[in-house]
């Protein structure tokens, strides 16, 4: 090797061109004045669009050498191609290629023939509730509950025990749980005990050994290929519980909804693969002006790739109970009627005799409480306010149904209570949900009325309880 060459940067590239140059030459062109800074950013750090100007005036003057350009694919026969699909059901066991005769490097489509696919009845790990082989979310605020609830659950899976509302025995078997907030040896292990879960048969899954001493925290999009190698180890794993799932989607934009769906795809494959309930457990953000299926914490990905979503809220008639109301879901045979719990001595205590409401009355019936309480506190020390007096009268002038909204002023007015006030007080109540302004099909004028109670829930449409104001 010349000493000119030795000189060279390490490139490749540089090194190819300069072998096919005789010694005088390169020693000439390494002498030139601007043949050095073009060295330099060519094998550099230097954005891309300046390296490869600074390649392409070193190839001219013999000094660089770029790679050949990789050959076309190869033209492909136009016919349809049927292979062996790579997995087990629900996709059946043939699939087949489509192919195409042009050159282009895009995938070929993979498809299966509904004829393959075997039809099957939806089969659940909880009666009604959590089918076995599906994404299943529960979604609520922080301290409502959730991890509680899911401690319970897996202390029945694990023992074998009874379902509350159906009282089936529990198909036993293990159950592995991510947990990312609580403490397992404080917190969890406890909770579980207490519940009298099989501790053998409860799995906490935190980190992946990756070899040589590496250890690190699970991530969804990097180890559903560990979680899986687990469920086949095990044998015997009945669910797989996420708490929260927000907290193993590193690396995933947790509010974009085409990464979340891509993120979540493999674990919903993973599901219907191996026939395990994959729970995910979801906070809700804290608008309460929303509909509780587009409060999802992050994106709404998470709901709508779930087959069943269930809310996990306080029960709004009583507020020492919890409750687990529906959300979303249609497989065959989901119970969706509302399940209350409470904890009792340790125990969890169920009453599947609350009524019909779904998670979208619960969650009106929870704000309006709410709002009750901020109306309230907002009164006190103000117990002569004349707006007591003017609540009472709307609440009676109510009472049969709603009126027109200036049809309820003008008796409010004959029966003492201000126009100013009226509007001041019934603006109030709109605001607490006390009142509603209900359509009326085919009349333009503003309508009020009283919010149903929980008896009278069910007979709301709900399609806007935050208007305010009476004209």
């Amino acid at each position: 090797m010349s000493e000119a060459a030795k000189t060279l940067p390490d490139d490749p590239q540089v090194r190819a061109a300069a072998a096919r140059l005789a010694p005088d030459d390169l020693a000439r062109l390494l002498d030139d004045p601007a043949v050095a800074p073009d060295l330099k950013v060519a094998t550099g750090p230097e954005p891309t669009f300046a390296r490869r100007k600074a390649r392409e005036r070193l190839e001219a003057v013999g000094l660089y050498e770029f790679p050949p350009e990789p050959e076309p694919a190869p033209t492909r026969p136009s016919t349809v191609v049927t292979t062996t699909a790579i997995g087990s059901p629900p996709l059946g066991s043939r699939t087949y290629v489509a192919a195409r005769s042009d050159p282009s490097p895009t995938p070929d489509p993979i498809m299966v023939r509904a004829s393959e696919i075997t039809a099957k009845s939806v089969e659940y790990l909880w009666p009604g509730r959590i089918p076995r082989d599906r994404l299943a979310i529960f979604m609520g605020l922080p301290d409502q509950g959730k991890s509680t609830f899911m401690s319970w659950f897996a202390a029945v899976v694990t023992s074998g025990g009874q379902w509350p509302d159906s009282g089936d025995t529990a198909e036993r078997g293990s159950v592995i749980i991510l947990q990312k907030e609580e403490v397992a040896a404080s917190d969890i292990v406890p909770r579980l005990e207490a519940f009298g879960a099989d501790m053998d048969k409860v799995h906490l899954l935190d980190k992946v050994d990756r070899g040589n001493g590496r250890r690190s925290n699970f991530a969804i999009l990097r180890d559903c290929d560990a979680l899986e190698a687990a469920i086949d180890h095990l044998g015997d794993v009945r669910a797989v519980i996420f708490d929260p799932v927000g907290s193993y989607l590193q690396g995933v934009n947790g509010k974009g909804e085409t990464e979340v769906r891509d993120a979540l795809e493999p674990l919903k494959d993973l599901a219907e693969r191996k026939g395990v309930a994959i729970i995910l457990l979801v906070h809700l953000n804290k608008d309460g002006d929303k509909d509780v299926i587009h409060r999802a914490s992050g994106s709404s990905a998470f709901v709508a790739l779930a087959r069943i979503v269930w809310y996990v809220s306080a029960d709004p008639n009583d507020p020492s109970r919890r409750m687990l109301s529906y959300v979303k879901g249609n497989p065959e045979g989901l119970n969706r009627k509302p399940l209350a719990f409470a904890k009792v001595d340790g125990e969890l205590v169920f009453d599947a005799d609350c009524g019909d409401m779904n998670a979208k009355h619960v969650e009106f019936l929870l704000q309006r409480n709410l709002k009750q309480e901020a109306l309230k506190a907002r009164r006190v020390g103000r117990p002569n306010d004349s707006g007591k007096k003017a609540e009472e009268v709307i609440r009676a002038i109510l009472a049969d149904g709603p009126m027109v909204a200036a049809e309820a002023r003008k008796e409010a007015t004959e029966k003492g209570v201000p126009d100013a006030t009226f509007r001041r007080v019934a603006k109030d109540l709109l605001k607490s949900g006390v009142l509603l302004k209900p359509e009326v099909e085919g009349d333009p004028r503003t309508w009020i009325g009283l919010a149903p109670t929980a008896e009278t829930i069910l007979e709301l449409p709900l399609s806007d309880n935050s208007q305010e104001g009476a004209a």
